[in-house]
């Protein structure tokens, strides 16, 4: 019987013990207690960081690289440039974590086979499953490949990612088997880790993802990178731009770019710390140790107990720890810590009354989720009122006093003169329907309320609820109360927002026109209706806006332009469609029969129409326009074709000389490409060294002595020969080439005078593109400190238009070069806005006559009177006077008469090659050019 007793009672003791060690064996078979070894494993990589060792670099495709190049996606060309550079720095392996798996055009995907040919097999592409299409429900994965024509020289790894259970990346593949062929993972391929299909390893987050390099393609393209960066070591391209979306959450890091992943992963097979976590038997072994502990120390007081499953868990995370620091193993500790943490719980079960326990814990939580109620509903930035049977306000929110303009406290009011008559109506009825048992939820509605003698817009939700009535203190059941809550917002400006995006997404703002979209959907509409009658579109831009901005500022420029579109209305009627491409292109759409001719007389009108003067704010604009007008073509179904037709035929009114109108030609296709292939040419000839400078001898016509040069660009076209500058030098302003290869100009011409004999001037023109754009001063002071030409010896020609910028910054910039010992020369006098204003307020030292007034001379009589009027304006001034254009003797000789200083022209020399001019230099006597005469 004693023996009985005894074990009953041990029983009795052990139960809690087994009762916990059962469950938490239930747990752990069941995976249920996974995310919590999770859990404590990414608390151990916060404690355990590690440095990278610097094999891996990211070059990343973040936001600085899209500005930089213009958007996303990019050429692939910009690839083949990036792989070339990377080699040049020397990488050891190049990864593009880019998609491939489609073609592009065909010169660029050229371009980017030619450079992985190049690079030897040195670079890996990526591969990576996707659903088979976008509405595809089956979730099946089709395997996206790059294209063979890159494939064929690259080496391709998977780049799959498989989150855990709780949308955190942990592990990652060592190779993966789909599409019927296995790919090693990228993270594998370049840590040089194996292992089965299917079979993947643990990243160490303990690496510090922030220590690991990243260099922006931006600065890698542009040259800026230093070599050691790069040298040796294995580069990740990816994407790290919030815009594309590359994101996974990991533990430590949070949310990480997918190429950072990848780094990471690497990092880990490299550093030899790809980690594994402890099996189901050393869960086992450990959870046996626990029990053994929870038996043993199940005579102590419940304190001592609790003391020491305290420490037996704090003593098993650290240990823990420190074997996941020192190697790359996770010990599985989260069954050994939840069985601690039950043998606690039962020793304090076993001590306390648990009942009370649980109604004072109750009893709490009531209490504080009322507090926490209270306060939601008072801090709550909608309107909020609970409302009972009888029209009570129970609770209510700041905002919802202020929303409905009551300056008084809501709660212990009735709803009367609070709450507009619509919504009390909607809170009776709903709580009326819920007591009936009909209610249903009805959403969001809007009302309009008055509030402060002005409109506002409501945005509510009304929902009633049954609150329990309990018991009375005799036992006997109460009755159920109802209540209401009514949730409301001031969505007005809201709505005024909505309405004004709209009105934005299809109407300019500054001219109240139809914008581009609109005009596209227009166009679009008529074309689906037109049947037979094709409707015809008018492309016009105003011919020389710039310099209406320039001269009078752009609040004059959107004067201008406000006013423009009033007249096109008014002239093209309300029978036609008028909107605004943007800047100052406009368009119109003539629509039903005979469009075409309706077009051309249309055009008419408004070449003539816009002519006339505009008075704005006290000044009178004269601004004529450019015209092209085409027709949309059987089959036109898309808007872009016929606008597109009609803006090559504004270009051709434009290059015309504007003021014109122009319809659309097949022919003038051909003659875009060719603009188009020039402005391609001009950048190659740049890159490829086809420019030359020439130079024409500038003569002292008093005793015809060379006293200097003017240097003068020419292009060198390889089957062309030279091309007229008069061809090419719009072209090169017109896309951006002027300030570079002025720049070059600059320093060339300067290293070519310095060798020159005497103190031969050098003439070099400079155009306003190089004083708007770039640093023109540090060019000046580069060019002169790098060839060691005397800065008296340079001359700088500029011409009238740049002084009517009226820009500081024109003016400074002319200020420091004068400053340096550099003249100016002002050049084409004559021909432009002449002023003594600019002629007394800059430094200039010379005046060119332009040849259009030297050519006439002595025969037209007006010409004669401009070129006295200059010369004795550059006597009264102390300037010297240079003509250009000199083809005859009798020239000579009337210019001399007329008190001009110097001259050049065909009439003493063409422009020569730098070696041609050294030579007709040389020929003269040595010692002796001051005094030599140009035969």
């Amino acid at each position: 019987m004693a023996l009985r007793q005894t074990g009953s009672t041990m029983l009795r003791r052990l139960a809690p013990i087994l009762v916990v060690a059962a469950a938490v064996l239930a747990a752990a078979a069941e995976g249920w207690l996974a995310p919590l070894d999770d859990w404590l494993s990414d608390q151990r990589f916060a404690l355990t960081g590690r440095t990278p060792d610097g094999a891996v670099v990211v070059a990343a495709v973040d936001a600085k690289s899209i500005a930089a190049l213009h958007g996303w996606p990019w050429p692939r060309r910009i690839y083949a440039d990036l792989v070339d550079r990377l080699k040049g720095l020397g990488a050891a392996e190049i990864v593009l974590d880019i998609d491939f798996s489609a073609p592009s055009s065909p010169d660029d995907d050229a371009a980017l086979a030619a450079a992985l040919e190049r690079a030897a097999n040195s670079v890996i592409l990526v591969a990576f499953d996707q659903k088979l299409s976008a509405d595809d429900a089956s979730g099946q994965l089709g395997a996206n490949r790059p294209i063979a024509q890159f494939a064929d020289h690259a080496w391709v790894a998977n780049v799959d990612i498989r989150p855990d259970h709780d949308g955190r990346v942990r592990h990652l593949p060592y190779a993966v088997a789909a599409g019927g062929e296995v790919l090693p993972s990228l993270a594998a391929t370049l840590g040089g880790g194996a292992g089965r299909i299917g079979d993947g390893f643990r990243v160490d987050f303990g690496i510090r993802a922030g220590d690991i390099d990243r260099v922006s393609v931006a600065d890698i393209l542009a040259g800026t990178v230093p070599a050691d960066r790069i040298a040796g070591k294995k580069i990740i391209v990816g994407a790290t731009a919030v815009e594309l979306r590359d994101f996974f959450d990991v533990p430590v890091n949070g949310t990480v770019p997918g190429v950072l992943l990848q780094a990471l992963g690497t990092e880990s097979l490299l550093a030899g710390r790809a980690l594994t976590r402890t099996g189901s038997l050393a869960t086992l072994l450990g959870l046996a140790l626990v029990i053994a502990l929870a038996v043993f120390v199940r005579r102590r007081t419940w304190d001592r107990r609790l003391a020491v499953f305290a420490l037996s868990a704090l003593a098993v995370e650290s240990v823990a720890l420190a074997v996941q620091a020192t190697w790359p193993v996770e010990i599985a500790t989260g069954a050994w810590d939840v069985a601690l943490l039950g043998f606690a719980v039962a020793t304090l079960l076993s001590e306390i009354d648990v009942r009370r326990i649980l109604i004072a814990i109750s009893r709490t939580e009531t209490r504080n989720l009322q507090i926490i109620l209270d306060r939601v509903v008072a801090d709550n930035f909608a309107g909020v009122l609970v409302v009972d049977e009888a029209g009570t306000i129970l609770s209510a929110s700041r905002s919802a006093a202020f929303i409905l303009g009551i300056d008084r406290e809501l709660v212990g009011r009735g709803i009367e003169g609070v709450v507009p008559d619509r919504l009390r109506q909607v809170l009776s009825r709903q709580i009326a329907e819920l007591r009936a048992g009909v209610w249903h939820e009805e959403g969001q509605h809007e009302i309009v309320h008055q509030r402060g003698g002005r409109e506002i817009v409501l945005e509510y939700v009304a929902t009633p609820s049954r609150m329990d009535g309990g018991f009375a203190e005799d036992g006997s059941r109460l009755a159920d109360s109802f209540a209401a809550c009514l949730t409301f917002l001031d969505i007005t400006e809201r709505r005024r927002t909505a309405e004004r995006t709209a009105y934005l997404a299809r109407f300019d703002t500054l001219t109240g026109l139809p914008n581009r979209n609109q005009f596209i959907e227009r166009l679009e509409t008529e074309l689906g209706r037109a049947g037979g009658n094709l409707p015809a579109v008018i492309c016009l831009d105003l011919d020389r806006f710039k310099t209406v901005n320039d001269t009078l500022g752009h609040v004059f420029g959107d004067m201008l332009l406000r006013a423009i579109a009033v007249r096109l209305r008014e002239i093209a009627g309300n029978e036609n469609f008028v909107g605004r491409l943007g800047g100052d292109d406009f368009a119109i759409i003539i629509a039903g029969r005979d469009a075409e001719a309706r077009a051309a007389v249309l055009a008419s009108r408004l070449v003539t129409g816009m002519s006339v003067p505009h008075n704005l704010d006290g000044h009178r604009l004269v601004v004529a326009i450019s015209v092209g007008i085409a027709s949309a073509e059987p089959g036109d179904v898309e808007a872009l074709a016929t606008l597109k037709r009609a803006d090559i035929a504004l270009y051709r009114a434009k290059s015309n000389g504007g003021n014109s109108s122009v319809f659309f030609e097949p022919a003038m296709i051909a003659g875009l490409a060719a603009r188009q292939t020039l402005e391609v040419e001009l950048w190659d000839a740049f890159e490829n060294g086809e420019f030359e400078v020439y130079y024409q001898p500038e003569i002292d016509l008093r005793d015809e002595r060379i006293v200097g040069a003017e240097a003068l660009l020419r292009w060198n076209h390889p089957t062309r020969g030279l091309v007229s500058p008069g061809e090419f030098i719009p072209v090169v302003e017109a896309i951006g080439l002027m300030e570079p290869l002025g720049r070059w100009v600059l320093a060339e011409a300067c290293r070519t005078a310095v060798a020159w004999p005497g103190k031969l001037r050098l003439a070099v023109n400079v155009s306003a593109v190089q004083f708007t754009r770039g640093d023109l001063v540090e060019a000046v002071g580069s060019a002169l400190a790098t060839s060691g030409l005397p800065a008296d010896r340079l001359d700088l020609e500029i011409t009238e238009s740049l002084f009517l910028q009226e820009n500081r910054t024109i003016a400074a910039t002319i200020t420091h070069i004068g400053a340096l010992g550099v003249s100016f020369v002002l050049d084409d006098f004559g021909t432009g806005y002449s002023s003594l204003a600019y002629i007394r307020k800059f430094p200039i030292d010379k005046i060119k006559i332009d040849r259009s007034f030297v050519t006439e001379i002595p025969m037209n009589p007006e010409s004669v009177a401009i070129v006295r009027a200059v010369a004795a304006l550059a006597d009264s001034l102390g300037l010297r006077l240079i003509a250009e254009g000199i083809e005859t003797a009798e020239q000579v000789k009337f210019l001399r008469l007329l008190g001009c200083h110097e001259g050049q022209g065909y009439l003493y020399a063409q422009p020569l090659a730098a070696r041609d001019f050294v030579a007709l230099i040389e020929g003269l006597k040595p010692r002796a050019i001051a005094q030599s005469r140009v035969v």
